[in-house]
Protein backbone atom coordinates (compact mmCIF):
# COMPACT_ATOMS: atom_id res chain seq x y z
CA UNK A 1 0.00 0.00 0.00
CA UNK A 2 1.65 3.23 -1.02
CA UNK A 3 2.44 5.65 1.58
CA UNK A 4 -0.21 8.51 2.26
CA UNK A 5 0.54 12.61 0.70
CA UNK A 6 2.54 14.15 2.98
CA UNK A 7 0.92 17.20 5.08
CA UNK A 8 3.87 19.31 4.60
CA UNK A 9 5.44 20.56 1.68
CA UNK A 10 9.01 20.94 1.68
CA UNK A 11 11.00 23.59 -0.84
CA UNK A 12 14.65 23.84 -1.21
CA UNK A 13 16.07 27.05 -1.12
CA UNK A 14 18.97 26.90 -3.60
CA UNK A 15 20.99 24.45 -5.45
CA UNK A 16 24.66 23.78 -4.54
CA UNK A 17 28.09 23.98 -6.43
CA UNK A 18 30.38 21.01 -6.88
CA UNK A 19 33.49 20.90 -5.08
CA UNK A 20 31.90 23.52 -2.66
CA UNK A 21 33.89 22.43 0.54
CA UNK A 22 31.16 24.19 3.01
CA UNK A 23 28.01 24.64 1.63
CA UNK A 24 24.17 24.93 3.05
CA UNK A 25 21.32 23.53 1.92
CA UNK A 26 18.35 25.08 3.44
CA UNK A 27 14.73 22.78 3.27
CA UNK A 28 11.85 25.26 4.16
CA UNK A 29 8.70 23.23 5.80
CA UNK A 30 5.14 25.26 5.52
CA UNK A 31 1.55 23.47 5.59
CA UNK A 32 0.38 21.37 2.84
CA UNK A 33 -3.14 21.49 3.70
CA UNK A 34 -5.69 24.72 4.96
CA UNK A 35 -6.34 23.45 8.07
CA UNK A 36 -3.73 22.93 10.99
CA UNK A 37 -1.09 20.37 10.84
CA UNK A 38 0.69 18.22 13.54
CA UNK A 39 4.09 16.52 12.98
CA UNK A 40 6.20 15.10 15.77
CA UNK A 41 9.00 13.84 13.92
CA UNK A 42 10.49 14.85 10.11
CA UNK A 43 13.40 12.24 8.53
CA UNK A 44 16.04 13.38 6.10
CA UNK A 45 17.81 10.79 4.18
CA UNK A 46 20.34 12.29 1.81
CA UNK A 47 22.81 10.42 -0.67
CA UNK A 48 26.29 10.93 0.30
CA UNK A 49 29.56 10.35 -1.34
CA UNK A 50 32.44 10.94 -4.26
CA UNK A 51 30.09 9.14 -6.37
CA UNK A 52 27.38 10.99 -8.81
CA UNK A 53 24.34 9.90 -6.80
CA UNK A 54 25.87 11.57 -3.70
CA UNK A 55 25.08 15.17 -2.98
CA UNK A 56 27.69 15.80 0.05
CA UNK A 57 31.41 13.47 0.28
CA UNK A 58 30.20 13.06 3.90
CA UNK A 59 27.57 13.14 6.32
CA UNK A 60 26.28 16.80 6.25
CA UNK A 61 25.79 18.48 9.87
CA UNK A 62 22.57 19.21 10.84
CA UNK A 63 20.68 22.63 12.17
CA UNK A 64 17.26 23.61 12.54
CA UNK A 65 15.80 27.01 12.57
CA UNK A 66 13.67 27.15 16.22
CA UNK A 67 14.75 25.46 19.60
CA UNK A 68 11.45 23.43 19.33
CA UNK A 69 13.10 20.84 17.21
CA UNK A 70 16.50 18.74 17.70
CA UNK A 71 18.24 17.14 14.59
CA UNK A 72 20.02 14.15 15.29
CA UNK A 73 22.28 12.00 13.16
CA UNK A 74 21.71 8.26 12.59
CA UNK A 75 24.13 5.53 10.88
CA UNK A 76 25.00 5.46 7.17
CA UNK A 77 22.31 3.66 5.40
CA UNK A 78 22.22 1.49 2.07
CA UNK A 79 20.18 2.90 -1.14
CA UNK A 80 16.85 2.26 1.03
CA UNK A 81 17.12 4.59 3.95
CA UNK A 82 14.97 2.87 5.80
CA UNK A 83 16.71 -0.66 5.48
CA UNK A 84 19.81 -1.87 7.75
CA UNK A 85 22.96 0.04 8.12
CA UNK A 86 25.55 -0.35 5.45
CA UNK A 87 29.10 0.61 4.98
CA UNK A 88 29.66 1.00 1.55
CA UNK A 89 31.50 4.04 -0.04
CA UNK A 90 28.30 5.48 -1.37
CA UNK A 91 25.54 5.57 1.15
CA UNK A 92 22.75 7.88 1.94
CA UNK A 93 22.77 9.24 5.60
CA UNK A 94 19.66 9.81 7.61
CA UNK A 95 18.86 12.95 9.73
CA UNK A 96 15.97 12.82 12.01
CA UNK A 97 14.30 16.08 13.37
CA UNK A 98 12.42 15.46 16.86
CA UNK A 99 9.73 17.80 18.28
CA UNK A 100 10.66 18.75 21.59
CA UNK A 101 8.05 20.85 23.45
CA UNK A 102 5.78 18.20 24.24
CA UNK A 103 5.49 15.49 21.43
CA UNK A 104 4.08 17.13 18.79
CA UNK A 105 4.45 20.45 16.91
CA UNK A 106 1.78 22.69 14.84
CA UNK A 107 3.63 23.75 11.41
CA UNK A 108 3.40 27.63 10.13
CA UNK A 109 5.77 29.02 8.87
CA UNK A 110 9.17 29.20 10.74
CA UNK A 111 10.47 25.78 10.45
CA UNK A 112 13.53 25.57 8.28
CA UNK A 113 15.81 22.14 8.31
CA UNK A 114 19.22 23.23 7.57
CA UNK A 115 22.32 20.60 6.34
CA UNK A 116 25.77 21.97 5.70
CA UNK A 117 29.12 19.98 4.13
CA UNK A 118 31.77 19.62 1.53
CA UNK A 119 29.83 19.02 -1.87
CA UNK A 120 31.44 16.29 -4.29
CA UNK A 121 32.81 17.33 -7.55
CA UNK A 122 29.97 15.54 -9.91
CA UNK A 123 26.84 17.58 -11.19
CA UNK A 124 23.30 16.72 -11.89
CA UNK A 125 20.17 16.38 -9.95
CA UNK A 126 19.90 14.31 -6.99
CA UNK A 127 16.65 12.82 -4.89
CA UNK A 128 16.70 13.32 -1.08
CA UNK A 129 13.90 11.49 0.36
CA UNK A 130 11.89 12.84 2.87
CA UNK A 131 9.28 10.85 5.48
CA UNK A 132 7.50 12.65 8.17
CA UNK A 133 5.03 11.71 11.20
CA UNK A 134 1.93 13.65 10.77
CA UNK A 135 -1.72 14.42 11.62
CA UNK A 136 -4.11 16.90 11.87
CA UNK A 137 -4.77 16.51 15.50
CA UNK A 138 -2.02 17.36 18.24
CA UNK A 139 -2.97 13.67 19.23
CA UNK A 140 0.15 11.29 17.93
CA UNK A 141 -1.82 8.17 18.36
CA UNK A 142 -3.84 9.63 15.09
CA UNK A 143 -0.26 10.01 13.43
CA UNK A 144 0.71 8.22 10.30
CA UNK A 145 4.06 8.53 8.34
CA UNK A 146 3.82 9.85 4.72
CA UNK A 147 6.82 9.73 2.61
CA UNK A 148 8.17 12.51 -0.64
CA UNK A 149 11.24 13.30 -2.54
CA UNK A 150 12.93 16.74 -3.19
CA UNK A 151 14.94 17.36 -5.90
CA UNK A 152 18.73 19.38 -4.90
CA UNK A 153 20.62 20.30 -8.05
CA UNK A 154 24.84 20.43 -8.34
CA UNK A 155 25.57 22.89 -10.56
CA UNK A 156 29.35 22.95 -11.82
CA UNK A 157 31.39 25.36 -9.97
CA UNK A 158 31.77 28.52 -12.48
CA UNK A 159 29.19 27.48 -14.54
CA UNK A 160 27.08 30.58 -15.10
CA UNK A 161 24.79 32.68 -17.56
CA UNK A 162 23.76 36.45 -17.27
CA UNK A 163 23.91 39.93 -18.42
CA UNK A 164 21.10 38.36 -20.71
CA UNK A 165 19.95 42.16 -22.85
CA UNK A 166 18.06 42.81 -25.91
CA UNK A 167 19.12 46.03 -27.94
CA UNK A 168 18.20 47.83 -31.20
CA UNK A 169 20.69 46.26 -33.99
CA UNK A 170 21.86 49.36 -34.87
CA UNK A 171 22.77 50.62 -31.07
CA UNK A 172 24.15 47.13 -29.63
CA UNK A 173 25.53 49.12 -26.23
CA UNK A 174 22.59 50.24 -25.70
CA UNK A 175 19.93 47.93 -23.68
CA UNK A 176 16.35 48.42 -23.35
CA UNK A 177 12.96 46.39 -23.32
CA UNK A 178 10.72 48.11 -25.43
CA UNK A 179 10.11 48.05 -28.80
CA UNK A 180 7.68 48.53 -32.03
CA UNK A 181 5.73 45.40 -33.58
CA UNK A 182 8.04 43.97 -36.33
CA UNK A 183 11.18 45.49 -35.03
CA UNK A 184 14.38 43.46 -35.30
CA UNK A 185 15.19 42.55 -31.79
CA UNK A 186 18.92 41.95 -31.25
CA UNK A 187 19.66 39.87 -27.93
CA UNK A 188 22.75 38.89 -26.41
CA UNK A 189 24.20 37.57 -23.15
CA UNK A 190 27.23 36.20 -21.23
CA UNK A 191 27.80 32.34 -20.30
CA UNK A 192 30.38 29.69 -20.33
CA UNK A 193 28.34 27.15 -21.24
CA UNK A 194 28.21 25.07 -24.32
CA UNK A 195 24.75 25.24 -25.88
CA UNK A 196 22.20 27.68 -25.67
CA UNK A 197 18.52 28.22 -26.82
CA UNK A 198 15.58 30.93 -26.99
CA UNK A 199 12.11 30.03 -26.28
CA UNK A 200 9.46 32.33 -27.43
CA UNK A 201 6.24 31.65 -27.41
CA UNK A 202 5.72 30.06 -30.65
CA UNK A 203 9.26 28.21 -31.09
CA UNK A 204 12.55 27.49 -29.84
CA UNK A 205 15.73 28.04 -31.68
CA UNK A 206 19.03 26.24 -31.18
CA UNK A 207 22.17 28.36 -31.17
CA UNK A 208 24.93 26.34 -30.83
CA UNK A 209 27.46 28.18 -29.06
CA UNK A 210 26.40 31.81 -30.17
CA UNK A 211 25.96 34.00 -27.41
CA UNK A 212 23.75 36.57 -29.92
CA UNK A 213 21.17 36.38 -32.08
CA UNK A 214 19.22 38.51 -33.91
CA UNK A 215 15.18 37.92 -33.43
CA UNK A 216 14.10 39.16 -37.55
CA UNK A 217 10.89 40.61 -37.21
CA UNK A 218 10.82 40.78 -33.54
CA UNK A 219 7.65 40.32 -31.78
CA UNK A 220 3.57 41.29 -32.19
CA UNK A 221 2.78 41.38 -28.48
CA UNK A 222 4.81 41.62 -25.07
CA UNK A 223 6.26 38.69 -24.38
CA UNK A 224 8.48 36.99 -21.71
CA UNK A 225 11.68 35.08 -23.62
CA UNK A 226 13.45 31.95 -21.84
CA UNK A 227 17.66 31.56 -22.36
CA UNK A 228 18.68 27.93 -21.88
CA UNK A 229 22.10 27.72 -21.08
CA UNK A 230 23.18 23.92 -21.07
CA UNK A 231 27.46 23.13 -20.21
CA UNK A 232 28.41 19.31 -21.07
CA UNK A 233 31.30 17.37 -19.26
CA UNK A 234 33.75 15.60 -21.00
CA UNK A 235 31.67 12.50 -19.72
CA UNK A 236 28.41 13.56 -21.12
CA UNK A 237 26.84 15.06 -18.16
CA UNK A 238 24.84 17.93 -18.51
CA UNK A 239 24.29 20.59 -16.40
CA UNK A 240 21.33 23.35 -17.47
CA UNK A 241 20.84 27.29 -15.98
CA UNK A 242 18.33 29.74 -17.20
CA UNK A 243 17.24 33.49 -17.50
CA UNK A 244 14.39 34.85 -18.34
CA UNK A 245 13.62 38.96 -20.46
CA UNK A 246 10.67 40.28 -20.66
CA UNK A 247 9.79 42.71 -23.50
CA UNK A 248 7.07 45.24 -24.13
CA UNK A 249 5.58 46.40 -27.17
CA UNK A 250 4.00 49.72 -27.87
CA UNK A 251 1.52 48.70 -30.72
CA UNK A 252 1.34 45.18 -29.82
CA UNK A 253 -1.16 42.90 -32.07
CA UNK A 254 -4.40 42.16 -29.22
CA UNK A 255 -6.89 38.73 -29.59
CA UNK A 256 -9.36 39.71 -26.94
CA UNK A 257 -12.35 37.49 -26.51
CA UNK A 258 -14.36 40.04 -25.03
CA UNK A 259 -13.47 43.45 -24.09
CA UNK A 260 -14.79 45.68 -21.04
CA UNK A 261 -14.33 49.57 -21.70
CA UNK A 262 -15.70 52.28 -19.00
CA UNK A 263 -14.33 54.84 -20.42
CA UNK A 264 -13.50 55.62 -24.72
CA UNK A 265 -12.71 53.20 -27.03
CA UNK A 266 -10.72 54.89 -30.00
CA UNK A 267 -9.81 52.88 -33.01
CA UNK A 268 -7.85 54.42 -36.10
CA UNK A 269 -8.32 51.12 -38.12
CA UNK A 270 -10.33 48.04 -38.66
CA UNK A 271 -10.72 46.24 -35.51
CA UNK A 272 -12.52 42.72 -34.93
CA UNK A 273 -13.98 41.52 -31.68
CA UNK A 274 -15.66 38.46 -30.85
CA UNK A 275 -17.63 40.85 -28.18
CA UNK A 276 -17.37 44.32 -26.52
CA UNK A 277 -18.94 46.57 -23.96
CA UNK A 278 -18.11 49.67 -23.85
CA UNK A 279 -19.23 53.30 -22.51
CA UNK A 280 -18.68 54.64 -25.96
CA UNK A 281 -16.96 53.89 -29.05
CA UNK A 282 -15.26 55.95 -32.10
CA UNK A 283 -13.48 54.71 -34.91
CA UNK A 284 -12.21 55.73 -37.88
CA UNK A 285 -11.51 52.28 -39.77
CA UNK A 286 -14.39 49.26 -40.33
CA UNK A 287 -15.33 47.55 -36.68
CA UNK A 288 -16.72 44.25 -37.00
CA UNK A 289 -18.03 42.80 -33.93
CA UNK A 290 -20.05 39.64 -32.48
CA UNK A 291 -21.67 41.14 -29.66
CA UNK A 292 -21.54 44.76 -29.13
CA UNK A 293 -23.26 46.57 -26.01
CA UNK A 294 -22.81 50.23 -25.28
CA UNK A 295 -23.42 53.10 -23.01
CA UNK A 296 -22.85 56.11 -24.64
CA UNK A 297 -22.33 56.89 -28.20
CA UNK A 298 -21.17 54.66 -31.32
CA UNK A 299 -19.49 56.53 -34.07
CA UNK A 300 -18.31 54.56 -36.61
CA UNK A 301 -17.56 54.68 -40.50
CA UNK A 302 -18.64 50.88 -40.66
CA UNK A 303 -20.10 48.84 -38.62
CA UNK A 304 -20.83 45.18 -38.79
CA UNK A 305 -22.43 43.32 -35.44
CA UNK A 306 -24.62 40.15 -35.26
CA UNK A 307 -26.28 41.66 -31.87
CA UNK A 308 -26.06 45.58 -30.67
CA UNK A 309 -27.25 47.43 -27.69
CA UNK A 310 -26.72 50.78 -27.75
CA UNK A 311 -28.06 53.57 -25.45
CA UNK A 312 -26.72 56.67 -26.62
CA UNK A 313 -26.65 57.78 -30.28
CA UNK A 314 -25.40 55.76 -33.31
CA UNK A 315 -23.90 57.12 -35.96
CA UNK A 316 -22.66 54.99 -39.23
CA UNK A 317 -21.83 55.40 -42.80
CA UNK A 318 -22.36 51.60 -43.55
CA UNK A 319 -24.16 49.49 -41.48
CA UNK A 320 -24.81 45.99 -41.12
CA UNK A 321 -26.81 44.24 -38.53
CA UNK A 322 -27.07 40.56 -38.65
CA UNK A 323 -29.54 39.85 -36.06
CA UNK A 324 -31.23 42.12 -33.51
CA UNK A 325 -30.31 46.09 -33.36
CA UNK A 326 -31.04 48.61 -30.51
CA UNK A 327 -30.34 52.27 -30.35
CA UNK A 328 -31.37 55.61 -28.68
CA UNK A 329 -31.24 57.41 -31.93
CA UNK A 330 -29.38 56.40 -34.97
CA UNK A 331 -27.92 58.41 -38.16
CA UNK A 332 -27.19 55.80 -40.60
CA UNK A 333 -25.80 56.36 -44.36
CA UNK A 334 -26.21 52.93 -45.68
CA UNK A 335 -28.16 50.00 -43.80
CA UNK A 336 -28.17 46.52 -44.34
CA UNK A 337 -30.84 44.10 -42.43
CA UNK A 338 -30.09 40.53 -43.01
CA UNK A 339 -33.15 39.97 -40.52
CA UNK A 340 -36.47 41.43 -39.80
CA UNK A 341 -36.31 45.42 -38.32
CA UNK A 342 -38.67 46.54 -36.22
CA UNK A 343 -39.32 50.12 -35.06
CA UNK A 344 -41.77 50.85 -31.83
CA UNK A 345 -40.85 54.88 -31.73
CA UNK A 346 -41.64 57.29 -33.97
CA UNK A 347 -39.52 57.23 -37.66
CA UNK A 348 -38.22 59.76 -39.90
CA UNK A 349 -37.78 58.33 -43.75
CA UNK A 350 -38.40 61.18 -45.83
CA UNK A 351 -35.56 64.01 -46.66
CA UNK A 352 -36.05 67.89 -47.54
CA UNK A 353 -38.07 67.68 -50.91
CA UNK A 354 -36.54 69.23 -54.09
CA UNK A 355 -38.52 70.94 -56.64
CA UNK A 356 -36.78 69.84 -60.16
CA UNK A 357 -38.40 72.10 -62.08
CA UNK A 358 -41.96 74.54 -62.32
CA UNK A 359 -42.61 76.24 -65.02
CA UNK A 360 -44.26 75.87 -68.77
CA UNK A 361 -41.21 74.90 -71.26
CA UNK A 362 -38.15 72.95 -69.98
CA UNK A 363 -36.30 73.23 -73.07
CA UNK A 364 -36.62 69.76 -73.77
CA UNK A 365 -36.10 66.27 -72.43
CA UNK A 366 -34.17 66.53 -69.00
CA UNK A 367 -31.98 63.70 -67.51
CA UNK A 368 -32.08 63.12 -63.54
CA UNK A 369 -29.93 60.87 -61.38
CA UNK A 370 -30.07 60.96 -57.29
CA UNK A 371 -28.17 58.83 -55.13
CA UNK A 372 -30.50 57.73 -52.74
CA UNK A 373 -34.22 56.34 -53.23
CA UNK A 374 -37.21 58.45 -53.58
CA UNK A 375 -40.79 59.54 -55.14
CA UNK A 376 -41.07 61.95 -57.88
CA UNK A 377 -44.45 64.12 -57.76
CA UNK A 378 -45.51 65.53 -61.30
CA UNK A 379 -48.66 67.62 -61.18
CA UNK A 380 -50.73 70.26 -63.25
CA UNK A 381 -53.76 71.63 -61.96
CA UNK A 382 -55.02 72.06 -65.20
CA UNK A 383 -56.40 75.14 -67.47
CA UNK A 384 -58.29 76.70 -70.53
CA UNK A 385 -57.08 76.78 -73.83
CA UNK A 386 -56.74 80.83 -75.39
CA UNK A 387 -56.47 79.37 -78.47
CA UNK A 388 -56.84 77.21 -81.07
CA UNK A 389 -53.72 74.73 -81.35
CA UNK A 390 -52.92 74.88 -77.64
CA UNK A 391 -50.48 72.02 -76.63
CA UNK A 392 -49.33 70.56 -73.32
CA UNK A 393 -46.71 67.85 -73.36
CA UNK A 394 -45.86 66.97 -69.57
CA UNK A 395 -44.27 63.30 -68.58
CA UNK A 396 -41.83 61.63 -66.73
CA UNK A 397 -39.53 58.45 -68.43
CA UNK A 398 -37.87 55.94 -65.95
CA UNK A 399 -36.50 52.30 -67.22
CA UNK A 400 -38.30 52.75 -70.78
CA UNK A 401 -41.90 53.57 -69.68
CA UNK A 402 -43.62 56.83 -69.71
CA UNK A 403 -45.88 58.62 -67.24
CA UNK A 404 -47.54 61.49 -68.93
CA UNK A 405 -50.26 64.05 -67.58
CA UNK A 406 -53.32 63.96 -70.16
CA UNK A 407 -56.27 66.22 -70.92
CA UNK A 408 -55.37 69.86 -69.15
CA UNK A 409 -59.30 70.21 -68.02
CA UNK A 410 -58.93 68.18 -64.62
CA UNK A 411 -56.23 68.44 -61.91
CA UNK A 412 -53.74 65.66 -62.56
CA UNK A 413 -50.88 63.95 -60.21
CA UNK A 414 -48.81 61.54 -61.29
CA UNK A 415 -45.93 59.71 -58.58
CA UNK A 416 -43.53 57.39 -59.81
CA UNK A 417 -41.19 55.60 -56.87
CA UNK A 418 -37.32 55.42 -58.55
CA UNK A 419 -34.73 53.92 -56.52
CA UNK A 420 -30.91 55.31 -55.76
CA UNK A 421 -28.74 55.69 -58.98
CA UNK A 422 -31.76 55.76 -61.79
CA UNK A 423 -31.60 57.66 -64.27
CA UNK A 424 -35.12 58.81 -65.23
CA UNK A 425 -36.21 62.34 -67.44
CA UNK A 426 -38.51 64.56 -67.82
CA UNK A 427 -40.41 67.32 -70.45
CA UNK A 428 -42.58 70.18 -69.55
CA UNK A 429 -43.94 72.07 -72.89
CA UNK A 430 -47.10 73.94 -72.49
CA UNK A 431 -48.29 77.05 -74.17
CA UNK A 432 -52.08 78.61 -75.53
CA UNK A 433 -53.56 77.88 -71.95
CA UNK A 434 -54.66 79.71 -69.17
CA UNK A 435 -53.38 77.98 -65.35
CA UNK A 436 -53.53 79.09 -62.01
CA UNK A 437 -49.86 77.24 -61.31
CA UNK A 438 -47.39 76.01 -63.87
CA UNK A 439 -46.55 72.24 -64.26
CA UNK A 440 -44.19 71.15 -61.63
CA UNK A 441 -41.91 68.18 -60.67
CA UNK A 442 -41.17 67.67 -56.86
CA UNK A 443 -38.51 65.32 -55.45
CA UNK A 444 -38.99 63.30 -52.40
CA UNK A 445 -36.01 61.60 -50.86
CA UNK A 446 -36.12 58.51 -48.61
CA UNK A 447 -33.36 59.43 -46.50
CA UNK A 448 -30.66 62.11 -45.65
CA UNK A 449 -28.44 62.01 -49.19
CA UNK A 450 -30.18 63.81 -51.75
CA UNK A 451 -27.61 64.64 -54.17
Amino acid sequence: MPPDTTLLAYTVSQGLFTGDPQAALDIAVTANTAGPVYCGQILIAIPVGPGGPGVFTAPPTASVSTNTWAPTSAPRRSADPYSTPDTTADYTATIVYDALTGTTQPIGTGLTLGLEGAVNNTFGDTEIQIRETSGTTPDPATFTTKETKVMVRKTPAGFYVRNFIATDPSSPTAPRTDFTKGADIRLQWESNGTNFKITTPSRTIDLGTKTEYTLSGGVSRDTTLILTATSTSSTGSQAVLYDKLTLTIANPDLTPTSVDITSTLDVKGSTTLAAATAAALTATGPVKVGSLSASGTVDAISLTASGATISGDLQAHDLIAESGLTAASAKLTNVTVNGSTGVTGPVSLFGQSEVIYSGTDSGGEVSVTKNTDGIVVMEFMGGDPTRDGASISVYIQVGGKGFALGSPENPRVISVPISAGTQWTYRVALSGFNYSLPPSITWYPLGQNQT
